[in-house]
């Protein structure tokens, strides 16, 4: 399962509002909208589900380019490579 963040348009900062769906569900309901209120500023706001950041699945890619990096012998800080 997926837990779905969105970005507060008041704040800026990445807000999690309870919404939690499989990738499949997210895939088939991705231009629905997600009413609710945001525990950054205690507004209603409404977003699209595609808008949603996937932190689990960024954790993820994030974990396989670092993998692929250390393989090669690279790193990623300012394009050099050791």
């Amino acid at each position: 399962m997926e837990r779905l963040f969105f970005l507060c348009p008041n704040t800026r900062r990445t807000v999690d509002v309870g919404v939690e769906t499989d990738i499949d569900t997210l895939l088939r309901i991705r231009t629905n909208k997600v009413r609710a209120e945001c525990p950054a500023c205690g507004r209603v706001h409404e977003w699209t589900v595609r808008d949603a950041a996937l932190p689990q699945a960024t954790e993820f890619s994030l974990t396989l380019l670092a993998r692929d990096l250390r393989h090669r012998g690279g790193s990623t800080e300012h394009g050099k490579h050791h």
